[in-house]
């Protein structure tokens, strides 16, 4: 019984039977052995270069939605970012807190932190009430209790009492030297306030490092 022919003995069989057909043909038209050998070699490279058209493609639209998916999801965190820091500026100076006398009770029972004795007045008790849960560090519980309330309980914040060209008042993390560079992204508002019967500005600050 005959053994079967590799794929590379089939070849050179085509090739000496299309030169010894060639030899034998008439008026320079190849046979038919040979045509069919041509052809089958055109489709194979139309093949090759057609899965490679083929992948150039799917990666192309594998890297467009991932940088697409990667820009959308950066925007919506910014817009959270925002969000996160109007509120609790707002709640900051332009109320009192839930109870109004919070400052006198403890934390667990505050269920608003407003710093302000009237609508942009900053209260100097409410500050210094305030100020002893600023430790991130020495009782890490109470000043997550503090984020919390102020909505920014995910986020890095910090935000700062500026009286002309000194800062008498600070709360939170230290912050970046800039936002929304290649790791973070952050936003920062700016209301003005009257502190020590001082026009002042408070400065809010939230930020988080960037999803992608």
């Amino acid at each position: 019984m005959p053994k079967p022919q590799t794929q590379s003995q089939n070849a050179m069989h085509c090739a000496t039977r299309s030169s010894a057909n060639f030899s034998k043909g008439h008026s320079g038209r190849l046979p038919k052995s040979a045509r069919a050998c041509r052809k089958g070699q055109i489709l194979s490279n139309d093949l090759v270069i057609s899965l490679a058209a083929f992948t150039a493609i799917i990666l192309m639209c594998l890297y467009v939605w991932g940088t697409t998916n990667g820009q959308i999801g950066n925007s919506r965190q910014a817009s959270s970012i925002e969000q996160a820091a109007l509120f609790a500026s707002d709640s900051l100076v332009q109320t009192q807190g839930v109870p109004a006398d919070w400052e006198y009770y403890p934390l667990n029972s505050t269920l608003s932190i407003g710093i302000a004795s009237e609508r942009n007045v900053l209260s100097a008790q409410k500050l210094a009430a305030l100020q002893a849960y600023n430790t991130p560090l020495a009782n890490a519980t109470q000043y997550a209790r503090v984020k919390e309330i102020l909505g920014v309980g995910n986020l890095g914040f910090r935000f700062d009492v500026e009286t002309g060209n000194a800062t008498p008042y600070s709360f939170g993390e230290a912050a970046p030297l800039s936002f929304n560079n290649t790791t973070l992204i952050g936003y920062v508002v700016e209301r003005p306030v009257v502190y020590n019967n001082t026009a002042s500005t408070l400065i809010v600050q939230a930020w988080a490092v960037k999803y992608g």
